[in-house]
């Protein structure tokens, strides 16, 4: 009989942050191409609701843990007593260190206080208030700041999903003694092919050729340069249109996406830009699959989940030139100055033509993502079983 690692996941279907909830779920898809005998068990730590999306993914070994924790009136006063004598509770809801041998992505809330240091593995996605301090409230700065500081003191294993990442965090801490890993992640597609193109584009009222720039509409994902790059480019040509979804909200900048509205109506763009929200998967993929181009013109990333749905569909990605980015994609792509309006209209116009010779490349990459955090993992059980 197989004895297979236990790895608890910690999900929450999030549409604020739907990046996040697509990394559980593309690990969970990854972890699945791997060979029947090498799969993990599986334990979602979750709402119930939020465990339904992850049933649908159809992973073979799979368990749930109810994250919604309520004790009862009488279980309260016996723990609260119990605590005082004790220093535990009697009824015990929290996870505790036999549910499994990992627990990732960690976080330092109090429902883990009994999962033990050596079964922890954190995530730091990037470091971009040190780079773009002025999008986060010293406040939010100095929270990330105390959360890593702790994470370093505690010396606990960390996933960074780029190189460009670690070596921020050996900049920023270089006493840092922490076991680190860097674990780019892939992206595996739900079946949107059956998606009709043309309903979409009636429903959606795109009436030319356009391009596709699905981001969360948070500041530093740069959508005005994009805008401005319309303003050029719509005094040449207005053959096209620049379609956009994700949330139309920037809790750390509210007034972001009206700021965005103004500048369109100041600028007579409306016949050039569709603002869809936050749309049905399927159709988000099917409208970037049929697209003139990808625009990404992030001004910082960590590891971007649309540049690996662009790579999945080997669809070309008109990119803003960052370190991470070039260390991410090398084909069907195009990079541009982030800062520079007029560089993105030229790039926008000469669009280079779509290479199809990477397509089953990228099935390597989501069982790769599988691989090396399964590697991942053993190396830190290895590590615990040594020291029992």
């Amino acid at each position: 009989m197989v004895k297979r690692k236990r790895i608890a996941l910690i999900f929450s279907y999030n549409e604020g942050w739907i990046a996040g909830s697509y990394y559980i779920q593309n690990l969970i898809h990854a972890l699945n191409s791997l060979p029947e005998d090498e799969k993990p068990e599986l334990v979602i730590l979750s709402t119930i609701l939020d465990f339904e999306k992850v049933t649908k993914l159809n992973y073979p070994f799979l368990s749930h843990f109810n994250t919604n924790i309520k004790y009862t009136f009488f279980q309260k006063v016996i723990n609260k007593l119990a605590r005082v004598v004790t220093g535990k509770n009697v009824f015990e809801k929290r996870p505790s260190h036999t549910l499994a041998n990992v627990f990732f992505p960690m976080s330092s809330e109090d429902l883990f206080e009994l999962v033990q240091d050596k079964q922890r593995l954190f995530w730091i996605p990037d470091f971009q208030e040190y780079h773009l301090p002025h999008f986060f409230t010293q406040e939010q700065r100095q929270n990330r700041k105390s959360q890593q500081e702790l994470l370093v003191k505690q010396k606990v294993p960390i996933v960074f999903s780029s190189n460009d990442s670690l070596t921020d965090f050996k900049t920023f801490f270089p006493e840092a003694q922490n076991p680190a890993f860097v674990l780019p992640f892939a992206v595996t597609h739900e079946k949107y092919h059956d998606t009709d193109i043309h309903t979409l584009k009636q429903k959606y009222n795109i009436t030319k050729p356009y391009y596709f720039s699905p981001n969360q509409f948070w500041r530093h994902k740069n959508h005005l340069i994009v805008l401005k790059a319309i303003h050029r480019l719509k005094e040449k040509r207005d053959d096209f249109q620049v379609v956009f979804t994700g949330k139309e909200y920037d809790h750390r900048n509210p007034t972001y996406f009206e700021e965005l509205k103004k500048f369109i109506d100041d600028n007579q763009l409306q016949n050039y830009v569709r603002f869809l929200g936050f749309i049905d998967r399927k159709e988000q993929l099917q409208l970037m699959n049929h697209s003139k181009a990808v625009i990404q013109p992030s001004l910082f990333e960590g590891w971007s989940t649309v540049v690996e749905d662009a790579k999945a569909m080997n669809q070309v990605v008109i990119l803003s030139d960052l370190n991470v980015h070039r260390e991410q994609m090398n084909y069907n792509v195009v990079f541009f100055d982030p800062k520079n309006e007029i560089d993105l209209a030229q790039k926008m116009e000469a669009v280079p033509i779509r290479s199809l010779d990477k397509e089953d490349d990228y099935l390597n990459n989501i069982k790769d993502f599988g691989l090396n955090f399964m590697r991942i993992v053993n190396k830190l059980t290895s590590n615990h079983e040594k020291h029992i």
